[in-house]
């Protein structure tokens, strides 16, 4: 059975600074509202979207005693939905993609914590696999039906669309692709291809090939979705072949050079670039952060006082060291120091791995790589205290992501308001970057031009 917040579920998402709400203040919902949310989704419903997971047995620290896990990796909020690659190489042998869109699902359970609601739901036979979805930034009852109804439908996807032509119904309902349909209608047989490839009126898509992967061919799980989809003017005109399992991709063996430069890496002090939450699974400390050679996906700092399973307790410029590397496909997990843990994926190569490992690390402090910069702005950096005139990005070197950001204009000059996590500190020595005064809750730091200006509430 799935395990909610008891059972210490994870997932690391993309953080947006662009959100559109103000504060940091997060009720949980009523046992009115659970009651409501939990009779909808115990009912029958329809996934809209894919429903990748991990799944993995973990054991209870300092005892014998063993539980499956099944951790969520697609956040969903009541504006969007933030989906886990489909890639192949960016994936773990425990990524699972069992639920597609159309999936009948029932049986529903809630895990409830702050503004975090945890939905672990089973598939109808054949496909009675359990999946879960995590719904974030949940402070009402509404918020909760605006994720739900972005996540699932109470009828079947192709009978929401009665303009649609009957044929192409059909075919949804049996998971079959066919010719003419709209990408969004093959999106109801296929879900979120991998990659897609758009050359003026053709777009090109290449769907999955494996609910699950692994480095043996023989343990691959095949999607049986064509290897490619051709959309011309918006209508599905060729459908590429079925490729037989023995032929699908493997998950990538291990890799000598990468290993080798890894093991150079243990016991190295390196400081952190990032925020690397990490969270509890099982009395253990599970990773929270993925880098991959194009980005990093962090999650949301706005619930992260809402929450007992998610700490925040190291932020950029943190010194660490790594004790561990371990590869499963195209991901290497890092283990440290202070309960530091992540995810590096996209690796194929060893500069891939290079790539993503720089995006988390930094081989001095963060304040020397900028000689440029002026000399009491890396003070304060290195001291942790903020001092007029910072950039966005010299601010986050001292206090990590906020929790949340207000963007605006006055007066024709760009205005960003942020809400940290936790109380900063101005600095009174500019040399130094000695502390002042802690800067009050209801006066938040405020750029104007890209330039930190304090005093703003």
């Amino acid at each position: 059975m799935f395990r909610s917040f008891a059972g210490r579920s994870v997932f690391a998402v993309v953080f947006v600074l662009a959100m559109t709400s103000a504060g940091s203040s997060w009720a949980q919902l009523s046992k009115a509202d659970i009651d409501k949310a939990t009779a909808m989704v115990k009912r029958t419903n329809y996934l809209r979207i894919d429903a990748p997971c991990r799944y993995y047995r973990g054991q209870y620290a300092n005892s014998l005693a063993w539980a499956n896990q099944v951790v969520p990796l697609v956040e969903v909020s009541p504006t969007e939905v933030r989906p886990h690659s489909a890639r192949p190489e960016y994936l773990a042998e425990d990524v699972v993609w069992y639920a597609r869109p159309n999936d009948p699902m029932r049986n529903g359970k809630l895990g409830v914590q702050g503004g975090i609601v945890e939905v672990g739901v089973e598939g109808l036979p054949p496909n009675n696999r359990e999946v879960v979805l995590r719904f974030v930034r949940i402070r009402t009852f509404q918020d909760f039906q605006a994720a739900f109804d972005r996540a699932f439908s109470a009828v079947p996807l192709q009978e929401e669309h009665a303009d649609w032509p009957a044929d192409i119904k059909v075919a949804i309902g049996a998971r079959r692709v066919v010719a003419g349909m709209t990408p969004e209608q093959a999106f109801c047989v296929v879900g979120q291809p991998v990659s897609t490839e758009k050359k003026g009126n053709v777009e090109t898509w290449y769907p999955r090939q494996a609910v699950s992967n692994s480095k043996n061919v023989k343990r691959i799980e095949p999607t049986d979705f064509p290897k490619s989809l051709e959309f011309v003017d918006g209508k599905l005109t060729t459908i590429g072949e079925v490729v037989p399992k023995d032929k699908l991709v493997p998950l990538l063996p291990k890799s000598q050079p990468i290993e080798d430069y890894a093991t150079a890496l243990l016991e190295k002090p390196l400081y952190l670039r990032i925020d690397a939450p990490y969270r509890w699974a099982l009395q253990h400390p599970e990773f929270a952060v993925e880098a991959s050679p194009d980005g990093v996906r962090i999650p949301d700092p706005w619930t992260a006082d809402e929450t007992d399973v998610t700490y925040w307790s190291l932020q950029p410029n943190d010194k660490v060291f790594i004790s561990d590397v371990r590869q499963s496909g195209g991901a290497f997990d890092l283990d440290g120091n202070s309960k530091f843990r992540l995810r590096l994926v996209g690796i194929k190569t060893l500069d891939d791995f290079k790539a993503a490992f720089n995006r988390v690390f930094s081989d001095v402090p963060l304040q020397n790589e900028h000689p440029d910069w002026p000399a009491d702005v890396r003070a304060g950096i290195k001291s942790r205290c903020v001092v007029a005139g910072m950039t966005p990005e010299q601010l986050h070197m001292v206090t990590g992501l906020p929790m949340n950001v207000e963007k605006r204009e006055e007066n024709g000059a760009p205005v960003e308001v942020w809400f940290p996590r936790a109380k900063l500190k101005v600095c009174k020595d500019a040399a130094t970057g000695k502390a002042e005064y802690v800067l009050p809750p209801n006066v938040h730091p405020t750029f104007v031009g890209g330039k930190l200006v304090l005093g703003a509430k």
